[in-house]
Formats: C-alpha cells, structure tokens, sequence
C-alpha cells in the first residue's frame, strides 16, 4: 500500500501542475511557444494515465493487506479459542508452549503493510483502530506468555518444576484471554468467556469488515442474512 500511496501523491501532484501550468500558457500567455505548452499536456496526459494505474493499484493492495490480515487474525483466534479455564496445569503449559511455536510472521507482515491514503490528511485513524481493536490485544497475549515462555520450558522438561509460581504465571495470562462472571441467586454460577476472541471476532465481523468492502456490501450483506434468519 506505501509504495502506491505515495505513487498516487507524486503523480496527482505532476499532473494538477502540468495541467495549471499548460492552462496559463494556452490561456493567459498567448504569445509563448506553443512547444511548452505541448510538452506539458504532453506530461499531463501520462501522469494521469499513471495516476489512474496507482489508484486501481492501491485498491488491490488495500484489499489484500486486509484480507490477509484478516485471515491470519482468524487463524490465530482459532488457536487462542481452544484454551480452556478448567484445564490441568500440564495442559495449560502444553498449549502455551504450542501456541508459541506457531509462526505469526505473516499475521505481522499484513499489519506493517497498513499505510492508507488518508493518512496524508489525518491522523491515520483507521490504523490506529486497527492496532487498538485487534493487534495489540492479541500482542498483549502474546508478550504476557514469550514472557513465561522458558519457565513453561523447564517446567515440561522437569529442569524447573515449581507448580506454585506456574499456577502464578498462568494467573498472569489468563485475564488477557480470559472473562469471568458470577451470578449469584439461589446458586452461584460462573460464566466463562474467551473474551479475546469474542470481541476480536465482533470486531472483524462489524467495523473491520466496513473498512475492508465498505458500508453499501456491509448493509447488503446484513439485509441478506437477516432475510435468512427470518
């Protein structure tokens, strides 16, 4: 997306001079060699042709840096939706310790490649929603178990065995992935929630998939799951 926005900038630039600059000489400046004034509608008319192509090319890219995106943060919820609060010890450090071994190189490839056209004339909002609503929730996760990751280790191979400061950092992590709610009336009952995922999920379902098709394909494709439901 970078190398078309700034693509779309330069050559937007190039052609709305060439074209003021022509539009004076033809008009204002009548007596001037006519050769300057052809050159630079000349000039004009390949910017434009090149502006067009960056346009459409930046919109391809665009989709598919939020496609991908998309995709490889789907993959990692699937993964993350598997952990399970009433799990054993051992399997709690099993799945961290798979967990960690899953590549996310793409996942943080698609993210970098975020570099919108608007960010010229704002302040990039729609990165930084991005970043706060789904990167940096799953990177807060992220960090809390490559933080532990060596104790999981030793704990598995039995060098560092201590179930106490595991349960510890365990504790530590969950609230990252993790929501729990009692409910007390004339029992007591725990609701138990992967709220990470959840509320990535709604957000890649409503707001993300607005900035990756659009509002109309948004509203058409409510309008069509609603008459489905019903």
């Amino acid at each position: 997306m970078r190398t078309y926005k700034y693509a779309i900038y330069i050559t937007c630039a190039i052609t709305l001079i060439s074209f003021c600059i022509a539009f004076a000489l033809n008009f204002y400046f009548t007596d001037s060699n006519p050769f300057w004034c052809n050159l630079l509608l000349g000039i004009f008319g390949s910017s434009s042709l090149t502006l067009l192509t960056s346009i459409v090319g930046y919109r391809v890219e665009r989709r598919r840096t939020f496609e991908g995106f998309s995709y490889t943060t789907k993959a990692i919820l699937h993964d993350l939706n598997k952990y399970q609060y009433t799990w054993e010890l051992e399997e709690k450090v099993d799945f961290f310790l798979n967990y960690t071994d899953i590549s996310k190189i793409d996942w943080d490839r698609y993210y970098g490649d975020f570099d919108f056209f608007t960010s010229f004339f704002s302040k990039d909002n729609d990165r930084c929603y991005i970043y706060a609503q789904i990167y940096y929730p799953i990177v807060q996760v992220n960090n809390a178990i490559r933080n532990h990751i060596w104790h999981f280790r030793w704990f598995r191979d039995g060098s560092g065995k201590n179930d106490v400061a595991i349960k510890k950092f365990i504790c530590e992590i969950e609230p990252h992935l993790i929501e729990i709610t009692h409910t007390e009336a004339d029992i007591t009952i725990m609701d138990i929630r992967n709220k990470l995922v959840e509320d990535i999920s709604f957000e890649l379902n409503n707001n993300y998939y607005k900035l990756m098709y659009g509002k109309r394909i948004f509203k058409r494709n409510c309008v069509s799951d609603n008459s489905q439901k019903s």
